[in-house]
Order: structure tokens, then sequence, then C-alpha cells
């Protein structure tokens, strides 16, 4: 291992760390694991051979990132420790700012108290929700690690960043939803929006004749989305040609990692021109629908030919025998006939529960050519729908 104490100072004269690190082979390519707490590399060779235990070259080895804990030096990891870092709180203290892993953050604040106490008591001390969670339920309580140096909590909560991070008692910037509580949990009241990203913060208040509020970590977390794709779909259609069948709209074949879909045909639905052509989907229950996303009909040749879908008479039904027409069904946009095309054309339901839904397409862009087609669709639910009654 080499290091230099700035980004563009010199680097260190190279030491070996020894074991779980370093062997007496090559290691190389090291790179840190998504949540910090492993260190990954590769040792060995083809002129060199497996490293002691490895099964080939090359191998992947990892090494557990042990954080420095130990802060006052006496050989125990304890709370004399934590007494180390609540006098180092707010500080820009290498010597202290062990969180998050691996590098810490530049402050000593919760991330550090969480990695200490893990340390100590060898449960996970990290705030719920976690720092960037995603699809956190709009009912979530906030819970955090208790400390003993506090004897109550400011809790500070909000969807900017800018007033959660600055806030204080002094100016609450409408943030500050709970002050010098005792408990390590806070409730919203009521549900907090849908898809939504809100930050929060946990200040540290210290018992004593004259409290000190020790500033915590502000942290952010985004709700669950209002609606969301329904994943079990069977596709039937009027006719197909080839192996472009009705199921390619809802297989995501042809899509890439942004949503963008392919200009291939066996990546779409085809039909054979027989009129009249429509298209049907049937979900695994009766759903309340929000809305449709097409990416429409997208051959090379689209902008020449207008295979793709223009008109469109779109009906739903919850037994599949009695339908009901959408009502405003706008025109589907042309595609372009290029690849990493996105979904243009976006339909709302507005909230009507279904099973099925069938698609009949009246016209085409062409207007001549009676052969039409899709590449994808999206149905989304919405999540009051989720307990729809009908299986």
């Amino acid at each position: 291992m080499m290091a230099r104490v700035t980004r563009d100072g010199d680097w260190s004269a190279p030491v070996n760390l020894g074991p779980p690190l370093n062997s007496e082979g090559t290691e190389r390519r090291p790179w840190i694991s998504y949540d910090g707490s492993r260190v990954l590399f590769t040792s060995g060779a083809p002129f060199e051979g497996p490293r002691p235990g490895g099964v080939g070259s090359a191998d992947v080895w990892q090494a557990l990132v042990l954080p420095a804990c130990d802060l006052n030096n006496d050989g125990n990891v304890d709370e004399k420790d934590i007494l180390v870092m609540q006098a180092h709180w707010g500080q820009a203290d290498p010597s202290c700012d062990i969180g998050p892993l691996p590098w810490g953050d530049g402050i000593v604040d919760t991330h550090d108290l969480a990695v200490l106490m893990k340390a100590i008591t060898g449960l996970d001390a990290r705030p719920k929700p976690l720092a960037h969670a995603v699809e956190v339920p709009r009912d979530v309580i906030l819970s955090w690690m208790s400390a003993p140096f506090a004897q109550s909590y400011d809790v500070y909560l909000g969807t900017s960043v800018a007033d959660v991070n600055s806030a204080d008692r002094a100016h609450p910037n409408g943030v500050l939803v709970s002050q010098d509580q005792p408990a390590t949990a806070y409730d919203p009241p009521g549900l907090l929006d849908f898809g939504r990203t809100y930050w929060w913060r946990v200040d540290f208040v210290s018992a004593g004749p004259v409290p000190v509020v020790y500033k915590g970590a502000v942290v952010d977390f985004t709700t669950e989305p209002f609606a969301r794709p329904i994943t079990s779909i069977i596709a039937t259609a009027s006719s197909l040609q080839g192996s472009s069948g009705a199921e390619k709209t809802v297989d995501g074949s042809g899509l890439d990692k942004s949503d963008g879909h392919s200009t291939d045909a066996k990546d779409m639905w085809w039909s054979s021109g027989k009129f009249p052509n429509w298209i049907q989907y049937e979900f695994n229950k009766v759903y309340m629908l929000h809305e449709l996303w097409v990416w429409n009909f997208n051959l090379s040749i689209e902008p020449y030919m207008g295979f793709g879908a223009k008109t469109v008479k779109i009906e739903y039904s919850t037994d599949g025998t009695a339908w009901t027409p959408l009502a405003n069904v706008p025109e589907f946009a042309q595609a372009p006939g290029k690849a990493g095309y996105t979904a243009d054309t976006k339909i709302s339901f507005g909230g009507v529960p279904a099973k099925f839904v069938k698609l009949t397409i009246e016209k085409n862009w062409g207007g001549k050519a009676p052969q039409t087609g899709l590449s994808e669709v999206r149905f989304l639910a919405s999540q009051d729908a989720a307990a729809a009654t009908q299986p």
C-alpha cells in the first residue's frame, strides 16, 4: 500500500500490510463494496499461479474494512470512546471521523456514532430508514440509536435539504417537528406524500443545567411511488407476423437500461394485416389502473411506412365480458424508427378497476397498409388499488 496526505501530494514508500490483504504474490485492482464494509481485490496472475487458498489466477478476494474505534487508545472499545467522540462532535477530526464507512465524511456526527455503537454492541445502530432508502412506506416511523450523553433529541424533517441542514431551535425553518423529546423514534402525523424525497436530522441534547445541542447528520429517503407497474400480464392479439407476437409488448424485449426501445421487429408485436387489428391484456387480478405508457411500433422504416397505431379504441373490463370504453383517448404518437426510443404516449385511466384491457387499432400512421403494431406497453396501478377485491 502507498498513501499520500493530499490528493496532489507525494506518495509514500510502499508498505506490505500483510494478511488478509497482502500475500507473497501480487494484489491488484482494489475497490470498495457498495456498503463500504469490504475491500475487494484480485490476486495471482498466469505467471504467478493462484494465491494460497485460491482456485486459479486472478481470483477475486475480499477483506473487511475495520474502523479504528478505540478513540482513546486504551486497548478497549467502550463507553469511554463515546465520550471522546462527544468531545469532538461537529468537528472535522480524522481520529473520530469513522463513518460512514469506509472513509468518513469530514465531520463527526451520527454516522460516526452509529459505527462506534455497532462496534460496542454488535448491533446495527444506523438510523432508520437508512440513507438513500427508496420506496419507504408513507407511514414510516423514523428511529435512531440512543446515546449515553443525550437526555433528549430534536427532530427535523422536510423536503428541502437546505432547510433541514440549516435549521436550529432559533431558526426552525418550518422543519423542526419535535423538540426535546426523550424517545428515540418519531412518527410523522398522517401519511407522507407519494414518491417524494424527504430529508431528516436528529440533534442530540446533552444532560446538565446548560444543555448542549449536538447537530446530527442529514439523511434522505424517498417514499413509495403512487403507482407501480403491473408485472403479471397475459397478452393476446388478433394476428401476428412470424415471431412478432403480442407477448413482445409486455416482456421487456427490446428495452435498454434507460427504457429506450430497439428497432428490431422480433422485439415488437406486428399484426398480419387482417382486420380488425386488436391486442388484449389480462392481469392476474383486478387493479385500479392509473396510466398506460406506450412505445409505438418502431421499425427503422416506420417514418416512411407508418405501421404504428394512431387512432385507438381502448376498453376495460373486470370480468372480460362487460366492457367499458375509455373516454378521451389521445392519438398514439408515431415512433421515430430509431433505437433508444422511449415511451411518448401516456394515457390516464383515472383509477378505474380492471382485469382486462383491449386496444383496437382503428387507424395507423400510414393510413393505407393493413398491418399495424406496438413495441411495448406498461400499465401502472395505483397503490390504493393493491387490495382490489377480485382475484
